[in-house]
């Protein structure tokens, strides 16, 4: 955490220099391909692991094309993702992201087929209990778009700390954004959530919670909170940094909820396109696993 401090250059100068030398410059290099997802062998997790500790995310390719929710879960457990997010619309904390028939559903821009802008998964929750780390399967890639950019929020506060540590400190703020509650008819939803976009976790790990949305969406009234935002959005419209790719079947997105975005797309007659996991666990290792 020490290189996170604002008050210790000397240690974000080393973790800087650290960081910028061993991030990927190509999507390519996140690729994992690994034989059975439920089952991985020691230097497949080492590869994965490789991937993590460089910019917080890996994309695995498999023979596993569809895999049930439990497969998925045990997938994600050998990585110590246990506490599943159980949030609407996920059955057994599982997630299928395709085109809803539902009318409540299709209201949420996920299950449509509109692009998502710049977010991280979980925004509207800052309790304890946020999203840490996400698992994004796919069965059936989209016709045509459905493209995802990737960002790892390190690199991001990387950038923003480069250009003004004011920002970072703004961001950090414990009132800087809140996302108004949502409840539907039968009292399900969520309250008000007020809290940083940028915090530290109990173990010292940077977390980062942050949508480009411009509607329910309530920033603190702060003229260095305002310059920071514009200056997000510049960093993203550059794309310094940023990944592109578009999953194929069988390839899933495991990462400690990193930044993203999917462009519009066109669906093919296939009810299931995505499986998605949420998780308040962030990505572990075990020595034992990777041998």
């Amino acid at each position: 955490m020490q290189q996170f401090d604002l008050d210790n250059l000397s240690a974000y100068k080393t973790w800087r220099e650290q960081k910028l030398a061993n991030y990927p410059t190509d999507v390519n290099q996140l690729v994992v391909s690994v034989q059975n997802p439920v089952k991985l062998s020691g230097s497949e997790i080492v590869k994965i692991k490789d991937c993590i500790d460089k910019a917080n995310m890996v994309v695995y390719e498999s023979p596993y094309v569809e895999p049930s929710k439990i497969e998925l879960h045990r997938f994600a457990q050998q990585f110590g993702l246990e506490r599943f997010d159980k949030h609407l619309y996920a059955d057994q904390g599982v997630s299928e992201i395709s085109i809803s028939k539902e009318r409540r559903q299709g209201e949420f821009i996920p299950y449509t087929d509109k692009g998502l802008k710049w977010h991280t998964d979980g925004y509207y929750s800052y309790d304890g209990n946020w999203v840490a780390s996400i698992v994004l399967h796919c069965i059936e890639a989209a016709e045509a778009g459905g493209i995802n950019q990737l960002l790892d929020p390190e690199i991001l506060y990387l950038y923003i700390r480069d250009a003004d540590p004011r920002f970072t400190k703004a961001l950090m703020s414990e009132d800087a954004l809140t996302i108004p509650g949502f409840k539907d008819k039968q009292g399900n939803g969520r309250d008000d959530s007020t809290g940083p976009v940028f915090w530290f976790t109990p173990e010292g790990d940077l977390q980062m919670r942050y949508t480009q949305r411009s509607t329910n969406i309530d920033w603190k009234t702060d003229s260095c909170l305002d310059d920071a935002r514009s200056l997000i959005n510049e960093l993203l419209l550059e794309g310094k940094g940023v990944f592109t790719h578009k999953l194929k079947p069988g390839q899933g997105l495991l990462s400690n909820n990193v930044l993203h975005n999917r462009s519009a797309f066109t669906e093919k007659n296939s009810a299931r396109r995505l499986l998605r996991a949420r998780y308040l666990d962030r990505i572990k290792f075990k020595e034992e696993s990777m041998e």
